[in-house]
């Protein structure tokens, strides 16, 4: 019997269902929550459609018929005009008629290579590194963790030079609590007739399933640096061996051993205290149009403003968002924790301040998270989100009580 193999590939929308849905949404009071549950579409995805149709008009939703080939200097000018301006990377995109994603790989390219990562790559294969037999071996038996140890204790290394002196009670040869250790498969695993030999094939799969690159909790040393360990199972490539080989003859009812080292991993140096950057919601840009027609209220958004009310912060303030916020203080938030922070954002709020215009209408605004400020922001600074309000109508019953 044959297999298949399922490939996911992206979806592609045709121009007319981009229009439908743009155009629902300005002339409804439908959110793009509303519409990304109707549709099944991203939300983010119909935030960029109604950004690239509000800048550039219909033919932005159409579909291109040629691959565009984006010379140096167009990439240049995209990280130029996103680096000089308070427009999000998703703003940006819709300007220049590109993908948000490209707008990133640019920049990040650029930060990290200079110019020549911006150059067209030459095509064909590139060159292959010539190794002897004896190099070719050497990196062929070096497994994935013992490359993830070297890595971990390189930049523990180049991050901190504190000395740190581990006052915990860890010594070589301590018993450790295994509820850290085991997993449910483990578990089942162990259980067996009593004194019955566990056998060959029981041990292996013990030690496949047993958990690895686990970390300890955070604890604080005589100097006060703050560090915490990192367990790896002993053997590396061989630790299935290894481990078969110290448990022969063990029987069910008695302990097994797992022999672990672990790796000290300096979280903060000494005297730094661990603080939470919060939440800035700044509003870059406001669109006041709803139905087709410009809508004039008697105290509108304006763009450039930091929202102090109007929107529910605990929707934002999660306890994972906190968890990627808090660190030592004065140190510079790495751009990988705010690319989590984004993930970990929700695309749209409703707003809740009630705004009015003169013959009593009610609105209010809805709100999508476009990106996040990486302008080299510490721990204890202010972290700034960029959003889009887009006015919508509001029902008698949605009318809230804040002004």
């Amino acid at each position: 019997m044959c297999c298949i193999s399922i490939v996911n590939s992206p979806t592609r929308y045709k121009p007319e269902l981009k229009a439908q849905i743009v155009q629902e949404y300005l002339s409804t009071s439908q959110s793009t929550n509303d519409l990304s549950k109707k549709y099944q579409i991203s939300g983010r995805r119909i935030a960029e459609w109604i950004q690239r149709y509000q800048l550039r008009g219909i033919d932005a939703l159409k579909k291109r018929r040629h691959k565009r080939i984006f010379t140096t200097d167009f990439k240049l000018n995209v990280i130029d005009y996103y680096q000089t301006h308070e427009d999000s990377m998703a703003e940006v995109a819709a300007r220049f008629d590109i993908l948000t994603a490209q707008v990133s790989s640019w920049r990040s390219q650029f930060e990290r290579d200079g110019i020549t990562a911006l150059k067209p790559q030459p095509k064909g294969r590139p060159s292959k590194v010539k190794h002897t037999k004896k190099q070719a071996h050497q990196l062929a038996n070096k497994s994935e963790l013992e490359r993830l140890k070297e890595e971990l204790a390189k930049k523990n290394q180049e991050l901190y030079e504190t000395s740190v002196k581990p006052n915990d009670g860890l010594v070589t040869g301590k018993v450790l609590d295994d509820k850290e250790f085991l997993n449910t498969s483990v578990s089942k695993l162990l259980s067996g007739k009593s004194n019955q030999v566990i056998g060959q094939e029981a041990l292996t799969q013990i030690a496949n399933q047993l958990s690895n690159g686990i970390s300890s909790p955070i604890y604080e040393a005589a100097n006060g640096a703050k560090y915490h360990y990192v367990y790896w199972l002993e053997g590396d490539a061989n630790r299935v061996v290894e481990f078969v080989n110290d448990n022969k003859d063990v029987k069910y009812g008695q302990p097994l051993t797992a022999k672990y080292s672990a790796t000290v991993v300096v979280d903060a140096e000494p005297g730094v205290q661990e603080v939470t950057s919060p939440i800035s919601i700044r509003v870059s840009k406001v669109w006041n149009e709803v139905g087709g027609k410009q809508v004039v209220l008697t105290d509108p958004l304006k763009a450039g403003e930091q929202l102090t009310k109007g929107i529910d912060m605990s929707l934002i303030n999660t306890k994972s968002v906190k968890q990627l916020l808090t660190g030592a203080q004065g140190t510079n938030i790495s751009t990988a924790t705010l690319n989590k922070l984004k993930e970990n954002l929700p695309q749209n709020i409703t707003g809740t301040a009630d705004y009015k215009t003169a013959d009593g209408n009610h609105y209010y605004y809805d709100f999508w998270l476009d990106s996040v400020n990486s302008n080299n922001t510490k721990y204890g600074e202010p972290v700034t989100v960029n959003s889009t309000a887009s006015l919508k109508w509001a029902k008698k019953d949605m009318v809230t009580s804040e002004n």
